[in-house]
């Protein structure tokens, strides 16, 4: 026995139109923060102070369709991989940016041209090492 099953396209989330956010999958959600939390596919969960953020870029990846966003924390880097991250992009450079999801690469075709989708975040610690006495 099969099942069809009819996924909307992915879309980002503000407070104030959170109605249909149980039917959708969450990209990226935006609103007045402190912090932004970063939700991995395998549902790993790592929240950063915009007052550690240091700066940001916006660049297509080498050998592949997907672009990334490299973010400077205080101790982290953190890659955000993806489709049609520009939306993303001026939400994090206006500190707007409160959460975002990673999703499976299979759902990206469920997206229209043009929208965010979000197929892998990468956070590498950059601080000191552990073992440095300076």
């Amino acid at each position: 026995m099969s099942q069809n099953y009819e996924f909307r396209s992915l879309e980002y989330v503000d407070e104030d139109n959170q109605d249909n956010q149980s039917e959708a999958l969450t990209v990226f959600e935006t609103g007045d923060t402190k912090t932004i939390d970063f939700v991995k596919k395998d549902g790993t969960r790592q929240s950063f102070p915009y007052g550690h953020y240091m700066t940001a870029w916006y660049e297509k990846k080498k050998d592949t369709n997907e672009w990334a966003i490299k973010i400077f924390f205080a101790t982290h880097l953190v890659t955000i991989s993806g489709f049609g991250l520009e939306k993303i992009y001026d939400e994090l450079r206006q500190f707007h940016l409160k959460s975002l999801t990673a999703h499976d690469i299979r759902y990206a075709d469920d997206i229209e041209d043009g929208e965010p989708f979000v197929s892998g975040i990468l956070i590498e610690w950059r601080g000191k090492d552990e073992g440095d006495s300076n």
